[in-house]
């Protein structure tokens, strides 16, 4: 590779090197594996995610100390989905507080008391050695036969969506993590009927989802505060656009999401180990079709036999040319400004941990508690059956308990 962007380190015009820092990769287990070391050390991999399968004491650190020592200049990306509700890759009772489903927090009625909650979430999940969060969900509900959401979402209104994913995205922000934007186009209009791939698909017209689904994206992008956005990988049948899978599009990535919404942040694939992506494309042929499209990270999420394949794909690509050195380096530039917004190497190598955590968890969980009370609400009561009075038991004789029917 030549011609080196002058904002760039010198470093980058080693292929393997550049194409490494555009992959985002995880791992099952509980330990650093070798394959995890492989990754990082050898194939320069600087992105990485975490589950609750592999999240423990001091394992972030000493990623980060793998990465330093094999000459990263800029630390790991460390992505995790802290979505709170059903969706928590980071738990422990004595440190980590529980708090209320998006759809939960809605229901409490207040973008103030979501903020507090993302910015505690957030603070909580930077201690461990966190800067990049997969949130907030910003898709708006509308078809709940097919449900990869349900309470992930915050609800089917685009205005209250774009109020409380905006108020947590500040959140997590103030609190230092860079934010992920998800899923565009939208996961919560899919259905499977007329999919012949085993994909959901989007059969609103772009009319209509610049009238609903993308409200909340383009409302969250024009704040500033959105680093990054998730590529779903559904498929899009109407009118004036026919996809496959969003993530490996063109139209949905450079023309939509960059050219009408002016996203300028990162663009983060689906993990291509799905498997109706995998089957019909191949991960080779969907790494460089992601890229093509402008994806700037490519996110493959545990399979090692697969996350080769995608390096191997990624850099037959760029020699064959059918990925320019342009294109790389765009990523490039977008990636290490997020990675400066939310990370540094004193930053990644001394995560305050268990020490920090001991401090605010009294805070949090008087939060938590609050959260959870506040979001009780009534969703329908057309009889007007509610207060429900006491009675007395009438099932023994005698007794003084009191129940409500």
């Amino acid at each position: 590779m030549t011609n080196l962007d002058a904002d760039l380190d010198p470093l980058w015009q080693d292929l393997d090197w550049a194409i490494g820092q555009m992959l985002i990769m995880g791992w099952d287990g509980t330990e650093v594996t070798p394959q995890i070391r492989n990754l990082i050390e050898q194939h320069h991999v600087g992105s990485i995610l975490l589950t609750a399968k592999n999240l423990k004491s001091k394992l972030v650190q000493e990623l980060q100390t793998i990465a330093h020592q094999a000459g990263h200049p800029h630390p790991l990306l460390i992505a995790l989905d802290q979505e709170n509700g059903g969706v928590n890759s980071l738990f422990d009772e004595d440190y980590i507080c529980q708090f209320p489903s998006s759809m939960g927090q809605a229901a409490a009625s207040s973008a103030e008391l979501s903020y507090k909650i993302a910015k505690a979430t957030a603070t909580e999940i930077s201690a461990v050695g966190v800067n990049l969060i997969l949130g907030p969900v910003l898709d708006v509900l509308t078809n709940a036969r097919y449900q990869p959401l349900g309470v992930r979402a915050i609800g089917d209104d685009p205005q209250e969506v774009s109020q409380y994913g905006i108020a947590s995205m500040n959140g997590y922000k103030d609190a230092g993590l860079a934010t992920c934007g998800k899923h565009f186009p939208s996961y919560g209009n899919l259905d499977f009927l007329g999919s012949s791939l085993d994909i959901p698909i989007i059969t609103q017209t772009l009319e209509e989802l610049s009238l609903s689904a993308l409200v909340p994206f383009r409302n969250a992008i024009a704040t500033g505060n959105l680093d990054a956005m998730f590529i779903g990988g559904c498929g899009i049948t109407n009118p004036s656009m026919s996809v496959n899978h969003a993530c490996l599009s063109e139209q949905v990535i450079d023309d939509l999401l960059r050219n009408e919404l002016g996203f300028q942040g990162v663009a983060i694939s689906e993990c291509l180990e799905m498997e109706g992506l995998r089957n019909e494309i191949g991960v080779r042929t969907g790494t460089v079709m992601a890229v093509e499209a402008g994806c700037d990270l490519v996110l493959l999420c545990r399979a090692y036999d697969v996350q080769l394949e995608a390096i191997a794909g990624l850099k037959l690509g760029v020699e064959n040319e059918l990925i320019t050195k342009e294109r790389i380096y765009t990523s490039l530039k977008r990636i290490f400004r997020m990675k400066k917004s939310c990370t540094s190497w004193q930053k990644a190598l001394n995560p305050p941990g268990i020490s920090l955590l001991s401090k605010i968890h009294p805070g949090h969980l008087a939060l938590s508690l609050k959260a959870y009370d506040d979001s009780i609400a009534v969703i329908r009561d057309n009889e007007k059956l509610l207060p429900l009075p006491p009675t007395r038991c009438t099932r023994r004789k005698n007794c003084s308990c009191l129940h409500l029917w």
